[in-house]
């Protein structure tokens, strides 16, 4: 017999929660205050199941990094016909939970050394009856923490239903009586929240410690599927414990050129950006563009001031997409720091550690560090510069406000008997920023007209004002680094390039 725990972590692709502690057992707690949570971890939150999973005030330490993370309904095609699949009580087949396990790596789906703080994950289950509008739940003998993988109905041989007394079809022969029980089409969703230990294994150069936190939703099926349609809510708080600040949205595409520059100042780092998004953007494309559709654009994108020879060798102002990318590669949801000195709020990028949420899902093709490479057609962290997104994901980002975003994701095929991941590449909460000459550069930092030192905020907003303006004309207000033609006009433009 197979547990179903052997099937949230079968060894090279499981689900993150059942990789990072394969001891966690599944329990059905539909109480959710009967979750065994010992202290000993920083990542917290509170749990609630009344319209679907959802966790509330999601900290880290003492800072309130979420006021809710939410799972959405998925839909799925099953046999040529599309059913929802809501994640409610009905369909619930076990909740497992773990706390404080030391670093584990190795997995292919998950092979990055990931410390456990604290993991929760509801299971739920669906059966396909023929001629069914819905799903219905899986059966008794079938929801406890035993599972048989022939009671999921696998790939064949683990088709017919255990405890039953059943011979292969090509045994049966003409003159023999059998009763052929087939299995119905299953599907499993595994909704999770994983928060883990801090580590510099996040972003290109090593410099940012930051607590990844994944809220996932793994599909395994007995059977393929199609248009699998999953969404996952993020919302922070409206105002910033830790500066007292209004929280803001900012946008970066990553510009696919050169090497990491210092000072790593906006014109070299981010091909575009918008720093008040709204509404729906692609980042993710399920396809490279189309033959014929132009990959690059040279007459939006300006720089100032006018570029050094060496510069315009190194980081061209053409903006160029790759496979599937979209229209934006990361997302910071942070509070602006405010500079006096211009009279002016200011968005923290890059490194942005001050109460901080980064969401990746791309890094630029100047970085080859293992953990900031996407997939390529079988396995993560395997391609420079692609998508850290599984092909055929079509992933949209769909702006709240300047505190959320809906991150929603359909998938044109599952195979069966595998788990598919949505959010893969996790986001991560801003802890600790070390070694900040090595990255920006003495001479920049000296340039400032705010003295360096960490503890002072007014030494922060000057080091991102002036990464992202160029302050050598109208000092103190400096001017704009990158310059779009046209706008919102160019923006949109760019944002399009190498899509459909």
């Amino acid at each position: 017999m197979a547990r179903l725990e052997q099937m949230l972590n079968d060894g090279t692709w499981g689900t993150l929660l059942g990789t990072l502690a394969p001891d966690a057992y599944v329990s059905w707690a539909p109480d959710l205050s009967q979750l065994d949570l010992p202290a000993g971890h920083t990542w917290s939150w509170l749990l609630d199941h009344d319209d679907g999973p959802r966790a509330r005030n999601v900290s880290y330490g003492n800072s309130l990094v979420c006021d809710v993370v939410r799972w959405h309904d998925l839909a799925a095609t099953v046999n040529g016909v599309s059913y929802a699949l809501p994640l409610s009580w009905e369909f619930l087949v076990g909740v497992q939970s773990a706390v404080d396990r030391a670093p584990v790596a190795g997995s292919t789906l998950w092979p990055l050394p990931l410390g456990l703080d604290l993991g929760v994950q509801f299971i739920y289950g669906y059966e396909f009856l023929p001629g069914a509008q819905r799903p219905t739940a899986l059966p008794e003998p079938t929801r406890n923490s035993v599972y048989d993988y022939r009671e999921f109905g696998q790939a064949p041989p683990w088709f017919m239903p255990a405890g039953k007394n059943v011979k292969p079809i090509a045994e049966i022969s003409a003159d023999t009586a059998a009763i052929i029980d087939v299995t119905p089409p299953r599907v499993l969703v595994a909704v999770s929240l994983v928060g883990c230990k801090p580590n510099t294994e996040f972003e290109p150069v090593g410099v940012l410690k930051a607590a990844r936190l994944f809220p996932l939703v793994m599909i395994r099926a007995s059977v393929p599927l199609r248009n699998v349609e999953a969404a996952i809510t993020l919302r922070r708080p409206a105002t910033s414990e830790m500066t007292s600040s209004p929280m803001s949205a900012a946008l970066l595409a990553d510009h696919n050129v050169g090497v990491p520059p210092v000072p790593p100042t906006w014109d070299k780092l981010f091909a575009y950006y918008d720093t008040q998004p709204a509404g729906r953007y692609p980042i993710v494309r399920p396809a490279p563009p189309p033959p014929g559709r132009s990959r690059d654009e040279s007459g939006i994108r300006r720089i100032f001031p006018p570029q050094s020879l060496t510069d315009q060798l190194l980081y061209p102002p053409t903006v160029t997409k790759v496979d599937y990318q979209g229209a934006y590669d990361n997302i910071h949801l942070a509070p602006r720091l405010r500079l006096p000195l211009v009279n002016a709020t200011v968005t923290m990028a890059p490194f942005c550690v001050h109460d901080c949420l980064h969401t990746h899902w791309r890094w630029g093709t100047g970085y080859s560090a293992k953990h900031v490479q996407g997939w390529d057609a079988q396995r993560p962290y395997a391609k420079v510069g692609a998508p850290q997104v599984p092909p055929g994901h079509a992933v949209s980002l769909e702006i709240i406000d300047a505190q959320g975003f809906t991150y929603r994701d359909v998938i044109a095929d599952v195979p069966a008997d595998r788990w598919e991941p949505v959010f893969h590449h996790g986001s991560a909460y801003a802890v600790e920023l070390r070694d900040i000459v090595a990255v920006v550069g003495q001479l920049f930092l000296d340039s400032l007209p705010v003295s360096f030192d960490v503890n002072n905020q007014q030494f922060w907003a000057s080091m991102y004002y002036y990464l992202r303006m160029d302050p050598t004309t109208l000092f103190p207000i400096g001017i704009e680094r990158v310059q779009l033609k046209d706008g919102d006009v160019g923006r949109k433009t760019l944002e399009a390039l190498g899509g459909p």
